[in-house]
């Protein structure tokens, strides 16, 4: 009888440990795949619910559920807010319970779990064992027998915990389980650090995105996202389903700034925008284009409908309130509107630039009022100011109508000028200078571009020939970017004209660059081995991608001049600005910042280490080595290396 009653004792110990062994092994196991499960599921949020259900399991447990802390510091408190969470019985499950979000450790009477946490230590046991101010919510409202809480860390950080709820047993824990269910709160303490860099860096991405595709100053879609736009819309267009591209540009714009000065121009383009925004009703769309030029694309229109538009538009200065920065100047502004009907039959670049020319003529016919470019006349006759600048372009280089100005970069740190930017000017037949705003976009447009650009390395390899001391940087249009016959003919010309290669840079525009890398590769690889160099014009005005700018071997990045004029007033423009100045420099790039218009952006600008500058600060642009130039350029040395002094 003793020997039988020994052997069933031994039998019932042999169970009780192989259950043992299960039910650490279950818990283990369960660990093991909800840690997987963080570390491997795309969505954060399915893979916390995924892995608290698994740890349910494991663990025999009723409920899990994670809770986020918040710190208040004016208040000094510490917040707990119900996140997450699983039961055993579906219906039973509140993730985000409104009843426990933002609750006080110290008035719930959880004080005593709060300094165990930072302490890193865990809340276990039987609920009748623990503090009566913790026993009313957690056993009589939520009927927990025992429960352990594990708190949560990030980058040493309390983030919050997680909890696991026994609502049937008075179930003491094991040290075992204390350890398996602190490494996962130490696994979901690294997936909520991973979740939150990468949530981090989609808000970047967003920003930066949004950077790209909308305006600086208006805040409304630019060019780049008015050209993505325009194009889907000519894809899905057709002569029974017409929609309507409207150029909308403000009368002598250039009369509001030489008058009350850039600061007046900028808050009256952002009044415009602000009253296009609520004229044009999505899906519509409204955009600036650049400088006072403003676009509006039309999901679905006719004639009729777009000119209604066009014509309430029109009106848009006599909207009460809408113009108060030109309250009290005596001035009326008005605008030209150009339509453009869209069938598909045209390419979005030919929409875009007929709607342009169209505006131009009716800016031409007396301003304020609109014109539409009907299907019937198509033919250039309808544009017969485009049709003109045209003409004079053709014929320019022949007749001498083209001209060189240079604008000095000034070392910003040692007070001298760097080298030259050489500017295309032209001149019409009345010996009238024509604005490059009003010219270059033409000449891109109909294919004019290639042979203007021939004409300004030519033009920069002769001056260069003649003063022996100077360094020019030339503008490449993003037109001719990629054209390998001009390429071929820019290195034979500076091979053939005796000019050493370093005297000779290039400039490019950020959207040309993005447009097509590969052949800017290309360009800048063959024209850096001769020993050119390169700057990337208008930075931060293009994409939200800088990846580039590790594949491409430029010199200068210039910092658009948007943002440099409006670091004295706008924090986020100062910041944007040392950003990309700090990010050319981890590349081993200089900068040069563009629209540098008074003393004390140079200051701000030298502050930050800004290497070059250039700007109305030291003078306009002026004709390529007339008899005046020197002088005015000693005079430019003389102010910077003042500057420099003080």
């Amino acid at each position: 009888m003793t020997l039988y009653n020994s052997s069933a004792a031994g039998t019932a110990k042999e169970n009780d440990l192989e259950k043992a062994l299960q039910k650490q092994e279950r818990l283990l196991y369960g660990v093991t795949c909800a840690t997987n499960r963080l570390l491997t599921r795309q969505s954060f949020g399915e893979a916390v619910e995924d892995a608290l259900a698994i740890l349910g399991r494991a663990v025999d447990v009723d409920r899990v559920y994670l809770f986020e802390n918040t710190w208040l510091p004016d208040q000094r408190e510490w917040l707990m807010s119900h996140r997450q969470e699983w039961c055993s019985d579906p219906a039973r499950a509140h993730p985000f319970h409104p009843q426990l979000q933002n609750r006080s450790y110290r008035q719930s009477g959880f004080q005593r779990w709060l300094d165990t946490f930072l302490q890193g230590g865990l809340i276990r046991g039987l609920v009748q064992d623990f503090p009566e101010s913790e026993q009313i919510p957690l056993h009589m409202h939520h009927k927990i027998c025992s429960l352990i809480a594990v708190p949560i860390f990030t980058d040493d950080q309390l983030w919050g915990f997680i909890g696991f709820d026994d609502c049937r047993l008075l179930r003491q824990w094991t040290p075992q389980e204390e350890a398996a269910l602190s490494t996962v709160a130490y696994s979901l303490g690294g997936a909520i650090k991973h979740q939150r860099t990468l949530d981090e860096q989609k808000k970047a991405e967003e920003r930066l995105r949004h950077m790209a595709s909308h305006d600086f100053l208006t805040g409304i879609p630019n060019r780049y996202h008015l050209e993505m736009a325009l194009a889907q819309a000519v894809e899905a267009a057709a002569p029974d389903r017409t929609k309507a591209l409207l150029f909308v540009d403000i009368d002598n714009f250039n009369v509001i700034n030489d008058l009350l000065g850039h600061d007046v121009g900028d808050r009256l383009l952002i009044a415009l925008a602000a009253v296009l925004r609520r004229k044009v009703i999505p899906p519509n769309m409204v955009a600036r284009l650049g400088g006072d030029e403003f676009a509006v694309l039309l999901s679905a229109a006719d004639e009729e409908t777009a000119c209604q538009v066009a014509d309430e538009l029109l009106r848009w200065d006599q909207e009460e309130g809408s113009m108060p920065v030109l309250s009290g100047q005596g001035l009326r502004l008005t605008t030209s509107v150009g339509i453009v009907l869209i069938d598909g039959a045209m390419s979005p670049q030919q929409v875009l630039a007929r709607a342009g020319t169209t505006m131009h003529l009716a800016k031409s016919m007396g301003r304020g009022r609109r014109l539409i470019a009907r299907a019937d006349e198509h033919g250039l006759n309808r544009l017969e100011k485009a049709q003109q600048l045209i003409d004079l372009l053709k014929d320019a280089a022949e007749e001498g109508r083209f001209s060189l100005f240079f604008m000095p970069i000034v070392n910003l740190q040692e007070g001298s000028v760097r080298h030259h930017e050489a500017l295309l000017r032209l001149s019409d037949r009345k010996g009238r200078w024509i604005s490059p705003g009003e010219f270059i976009p033409v000449a891109e447009n109909f294919g004019l571009m290639t042979d203007i650009d021939r004409w300004v390395v030519g033009e920069a390899l002769r001056i260069l020939r003649a003063h022996p001391q100077l360094e020019l940087y030339i503008n490449i249009s993003g037109e001719s970017l990629g054209d390998m016959e001009l390429l071929q003919f820019i290195t034979g010309a500076i091979r053939s004209s005796g000019v050493a290669p370093e005297r000779l840079g290039f400039e490019i525009t950020e959207t040309a660059v993005v447009r097509d890398l590969i052949k800017a590769q290309q360009w800048v690889g063959e024209l850096k081995k001769l020993g050119c160099s390169f700057a990337i014009d208008d930075f931060g005005n293009g994409y939200s991608s800088f990846s580039y700018l590790f594949r491409l071997p430029v010199d200068y990045i210039k910092i658009d001049g948007a943002y440099v004029r409006a670091i004295e007033e706008n924090p986020e423009s100062m910041a944007l600005v040392k950003g990309i100045n700090d990010l050319a420099h981890s590349l081993g790039k200089r900068t040069i910042a563009e629209y540098v218009e008074n003393e004390q952006i140079w200051r701000r600008l030298k502050a930050m280490g800004i290497e070059c500058g250039q700007g109305y600060y030291w003078g306009a642009p002026r004709p390529a080595i007339e008899e005046t130039y020197c002088g005015w350029l000693a005079g430019v040395m003389d102010v910077a290396k003042a500057g420099v002094e003080k």
